[in-house]
């Protein structure tokens, strides 16, 4: 399952000039030594190549606590693909296209405004390539878990007869 977590602080780790500010969405698949910090908080180093520990990585503070990280890592995804629409070219004038991806390949997603998020997906080894994705990161957690960014709700009248 993907997880949206807050990352505070960056404490190490090469290549990456990631500075956490906010929200982004993790993939559990990348995460190693996770460990408790700061009494309900956890400390961790992310892979993002998790085939190699030895290329990229960060080590990240998170105010989300090991115990939820390990539920999202225990879930299961709706599907081991995820639909994405996309913005070719990074251009919100045009048309999105739908593209799928692993979602196991997914690095991380970070919001872009109020309504789009980048996507850093790895394409085997250490490429990563960016994507402007036309959703924001609640509508991408929603996709994930249960493969729409809409719920349903049901209502029931009662009538009576005299």
């Amino acid at each position: 399952m993907l997880l949206k977590a807050v990352l505070s602080a960056k404490i190490g780790g090469i290549h990456w000039e990631i500075t956490p500010s906010g929200s982004y969405i993790i993939n559990p698949n990348r995460i190693k030594e996770l460990q408790v910090y700061d009494t309900n908080k956890s400390q961790f180093v992310y892979l993002f190549s998790p085939e190699d520990d030895r290329t990229d990585h960060c080590i990240f503070q998170c105010t989300t606590t090991v115990a939820n990280i390990i539920i999202a890592a225990d879930a299961s995804l709706d599907s081991s693909f995820i639909a994405l629409k996309v913005f070719e070219d990074d251009d919100t004038s045009d048309a999105a296209v739908v593209k799928y991806f692993r979602a196991e390949d997914i690095v991380f997603i970070e919001g872009y405004g109020t309504a789009y998020s980048w996507a850093y997906v790895s394409h085997g080894g250490n490429a990563v390539k960016r994507y402007l994705l036309d959703y924001n990161l609640d509508q991408i957690i929603d996709l994930a878990s249960t493969g729409t960014t809409t719920t349903t709700t049901t209502t029931s009248t009662t009538s009576t007869t005299d």
